[in-house]
């Protein structure tokens, strides 16, 4: 790979990880009240985290966040996977990871990967 090529994908990755950097911040400052008790009730009761995300969020989301970042949300956000969600949450959240990772037969992460592909999904949508 040419210097111009290597420097097109470093600028990439790192337009990727900047976008990837400011959703994890939003995500991170819209759980901040969430307690692992909260995670485990969502669990329980196979709760859609887009459906009780109230209309001003879903407004930000669309209206701030995709419109900025559409062409690399398009570009990128199958790079965005429940491992790495979890991961984010090991680090910064260990008390909801260790309930995702706990919960009985492996119902805690299936939970957490259809809510990451939903989000996702909706996202991309807008």
């Amino acid at each position: 790979m040419s210097a111009v090529g290597r420097t097109k994908r470093f600028l990439t990755e790192l337009g990727v990880q900047f976008v990837a950097d400011i959703a994890w911040g939003y995500i991170l400052y819209q759980i901040k009240d969430c307690t692992a008790e909260d995670v485990y009730q969502a669990i329980v009761e196979d709760i859609d985290l887009w459906k009780i995300t109230p209309e001003k969020e879903k407004s930000y989301v669309q209206n701030t966040f995709v419109k900025r970042f559409k062409p690399q949300i398009n570009k990128y956000a199958d790079r965005i996977t429940p491992e790495l969600i979890f991961r984010g949450l090991q680090k910064d959240r260990p008390d909801m990871a260790g309930v995702i990772i706990n919960f009985q037969d492996g119902k805690g992460f299936e939970w957490l990967e259809r809510q990451t592909v939903n989000i996702i999904n909706i996202v991309k949508n807008m």
